[in-house]
């Protein structure tokens, strides 16, 4: 009798708990649900972050603090590179350099890092040469951004940092259906998010030129 007692006490015990295990499983982040800023597993020691809707390709990514920060004129040729990686998985700022120096007729690598540093803010005498340029490397979609993430595509944008009201030019990665936005800022080297409100003539990159 004290055997059957005290199985049946094990046994009702273990029922009550299932309800415990299963609210805390409920409440747990899954693999599925993690971005992982560089491609690698979750779990792994580069840094995760978290999002409702991200591109797919994360392993051409870049990893949060694996870029040094450059400057706002130089922003816009980082995003350029980022960009390109995303959908070759080689480019880098230095090809972007390179497309200007040939857009401009430059002699040297020099001659367009120079042009960059001294034409305007975002390394470009002006918006019109920045559009004329940005349209040369890159096909265009909308700028609707929940649809560009979701059909994998990422978009270039000017965005306001909301701490020290620079402009400057990022790559959006994601969205929230709180209603953010997802970015990377190549003047910080880290991602963000923000409200639509701080992102200026968001344009889908559907592929490169």
């Amino acid at each position: 009798m004290r055997t059957k007692v005290i199985n049946f006490l094990i046994v009702f015990a273990l029922i009550a708990a299932i309800p415990l295990f299963s609210g805390f499983k409920n409440t747990q982040k899954t693999d599925k649900d993690r971005i992982v800023a560089n491609g690698s597993a979750p779990g792994s020691a580069q840094a995760l972050r978290f999002t409702d809707h991200r591109l797919p390709n994360t392993s051409n990514l870049p990893a949060n603090g694996s870029l040094s920060p450059v400057s706002v004129a130089m922003s816009t040729f980082q995003t350029y590179g980022l960009i390109g990686r995303y959908f070759n998985g080689s480019s880098t700022i230095d090809d972007y350099i390179e497309e200007l120096r040939v857009y401009k007729s430059l002699s040297t690598t020099n001659d367009a890092i120079n042009y960059i540093n001294t034409s305007g803010e975002f390394g470009l005498e002006s918006f019109i040469e920045w559009t004329e340029f940005r349209d040369s490397l890159f096909y265009l979609g909308t700028g609707d951004v929940e649809d560009a993430i979701d059909d994998g595509n990422p978009l270039i944008s000017f965005h306001q940092n909301p701490t020290t009201w620079v402009w400057s030019v990022v790559m959006i990665t994601g969205y929230n259906t709180s209603g953010t936005i997802e970015y990377f800022d190549a003047t910080t080297g880290y991602y963000g998010t923000d409200s639509p409100g701080n992102f200026y003539n968001a344009n889908e990159v559907t592929g490169l030129k």
